[in-house]
């Protein structure tokens, strides 16, 4: 996982809310662990990952 060699970009959201996603939810927790361990103080896994975000007919938009 690369996200730990990233912690100084990502130091700019340390105190703000941060949702780490995946395709199916578990990923993403193990990224909440790793941020939380860091010192980021509002961090969330979005549940059931991107997979039931579609499922449910959220939307979403590319970048």
């Amino acid at each position: 996982m690369k996200l730990a060699s990233n912690f100084e970009n990502l130091a700019p959201f340390r105190e703000k809310e941060i949702v780490t996603m995946c395709p199916g939810g578990g990923l993403s927790l193990a990224a909440v662990e790793i941020l939380t361990e860091a010192g980021f103080t509002d961090v969330k896994s979005l549940k059931g990952g991107i997979g039931l975000w579609h499922k449910k007919g959220y939307p979403t938009t590319t970048s």
